[in-house]
């Protein structure tokens, strides 16, 4: 009996010691002695693997350089079949702009782009030109013409003496009382001060419709421009009855008032209609698609007006111009 305990006594020491050493001797086959193929060293672990925290705020992700030469674009296409989010993502960068190094550059203004700071200016305009004084009226500039009026075509025929400065033996130079004027119309100098004059011509009440002053004409040559009006300044002294004419060479065209628009129109016939204008105001004679290069060019054309019976007439006239 004793033998048996001595023997089971030494068995357990035996197995202990076994044990022992078990857990104390090296195991070339233990996980702790080599890296698992399942783990990555920190040395094999990619950008691309790490988290999000491990990177800057302003370090780009690889992925955004999908489709560039660095091959980062077969990521991208598996991130796309992944997840649809991606490629929305990867529209919004490729608006972006960045740097060699990685940078993100932004503007201020989100609508910015080049030659906006030209906008201040139409594209045919030159800044230079756009910036010079307006010369159009400006006191400052002698004989510069009125922003209110039109420009005068000057390389068209223009009437003598259109703005009844000159006179001789009390006369205005380039006018004249029409053949068949009665004898008691009269043409007079009439005084606007600092130097300016206008013509005035008066005619009692008669009984029959006449002629009455007219210009001594212009040359109009084989080129001439047609002429889109006649402009000149009139007032009345009293209501008074006129019709105008345009005598070219042989031939004329007639034309009445009409006091709505203030102009001439053409007529059949001599029309005298009643004109009532105690200011200085702006009329025109208008010409239409009766007038013509054979009525016009290569002519002596003359403008005159006529009075009309039953009225006394009073009416000044000044500043004739052709515009063309």
């Amino acid at each position: 009996m004793k033998g048996f305990f001595k023997t089971c006594f030494s068995a357990l020491v035996l197995t202990f010691v076994i044990i022992s050493c078990g857990i104390s001797r090296p195991d070339t086959d233990n996980d702790s002695s080599r890296p698992d193929r399942d783990q990555a060293t920190d040395s094999d672990v990619t950008d691309a693997d790490r988290p999000d925290s491990s990177r800057t705020e302003d370090e780009p992700d690889a992925s955004d350089y999908a489709g560039s030469d660095s091959g980062g674009g077969a990521d991208h296409d598996r991130q796309s079949e992944e997840d649809p989010a991606g490629e929305e993502d990867h529209d919004e960068v490729q608006d972006q702009d960045f740097s060699a190094d990685g940078d993100h550059y932004e503007t201020s203004d989100p609508d910015f782009s080049e030659g906006d700071e030209d906008d201040d200016y139409p594209e045919d305009e030159d800044p230079d030109e756009a910036a010079a004084p307006d010369e159009s009226g400006d006191p400052d500039f002698p004989g510069a013409p009125d922003a209110d009026e039109p420009p005068v075509d000057q390389d068209g025929p223009q009437f003598a003496n259109s703005g009844m400065e000159s006179w001789a033996d009390g006369s205005p130079a380039g006018w004249r009382r029409s053949e068949g004027a009665l004898s008691s119309l009269t043409l007079e100098q009439e005084d606007l001060g600092g130097g300016n004059f206008a013509l005035r011509v008066t005619q009692p009440q008669n009984s029959k419709n006449k002629p009455g002053f007219e210009s001594d004409g212009v040359e109009t040559g084989a080129e001439s421009p047609l002429p889109l009006r006649i402009e000149f300044r009139l007032k009345t002294g009293c209501r008074s009855k006129i019709a105008a004419e345009v005598v070219c060479g042989e031939n004329s065209l007639k034309y009445k008032y009409v006091d709505e628009t203030k102009t001439f129109v053409k007529s059949a016939n001599y029309s005298y209609n009643q004109i009532e204008l105690p200011s200085w105001t702006t009329l025109s004679v208008e010409f239409g698609e009766e007038m013509t290069t054979e009525f016009w060019r290569g002519q002596l054309c003359l403008l005159s007006f006529r009075t009309g019976s039953g009225s006394d007439f009073d009416a000044s006239f000044d500043d004739f111009r052709i515009i063309y």
